[in-house]
């Protein structure tokens, strides 16, 4: 309202989020066919081998999302395993590919699948997920003094500059004064340790 004019209402809840992701990763087969999803069996949460999240051989993981049949062929045959193409949706498969991944480490598997449509991808830390360009892109993180000091909410309903949480202490002077406190008082609290400001 105080840039546009125009008030608005959000109810976002973290749980409604949350809920709303279990229809295409398990809740599909439920409501169409009464299928009560087990943990790491449904098929985009851990039941196909196609579908999953593998270790590499430096204790680093990568995730595998070739659904697409074309996906698959093309990680198959970049990884020397062309017999594995038609194996795509083979629960014994699993093994096969865990044994694969951890041949190498994580950047020799992303050095090799890098040009390779096929869905591969690494699992970052935390350091390299607050500095991915696409990230950093699109404004998530908030940086201070060339580091990251919080996250900006994923959403922009106005563009605007995103001022990071008030330090601990940044507003005392100002607040005191404002319940009547003389600078005098305020600069005794300070100094005595009752209130940083």
């Amino acid at each position: 309202r105080e840039r546009t004019g125009q008030g608005m209402y959000l109810d976002i809840g973290l749980m409604d989020a949350v809920v709303s992701w279990m229809t295409p990763l398990a809740l599909g087969p439920y409501f169409a066919q009464g299928v009560v999803p087990e943990r790491g069996q449904m098929p985009l949460a851990g039941g196909l081998p196609c579908y999953q999240v593998y270790p590499t051989g430096d204790g680093r993981y990568l995730t595998l999302a070739a659904l697409e049949p074309h996906f698959w062929a093309a990680f198959c045959e970049a990884v020397d395993h062309p017999e594995w193409i038609p194996r795509q949706l083979d629960p014994a498969l699993k093994d096969e590919l865990r044994a694969l991944f951890r041949q190498r480490t994580l950047a020799e598997w992303l050095a090799l699948l890098d040009q390779v449509d096929a869905c591969v991808e690494p699992v970052v830390t935390v350091e390299e997920m607050l500095n991915h360009p696409q990230v950093r892109a699109r404004g998530h993180v908030r940086v201070e003094g060339g580091r990251p000091v919080g996250m900006a909410p994923p959403f922009v309903f106005v563009p605007r500059e995103r001022p990071p949480a008030p330090r601990l202490g940044e507003h005392t002077r100002e607040i005191l004064r404002s319940i009547g406190y003389t600078p005098a008082e305020v600069e005794a609290l300070d100094t005595e340790g009752v209130v940083k400001a």
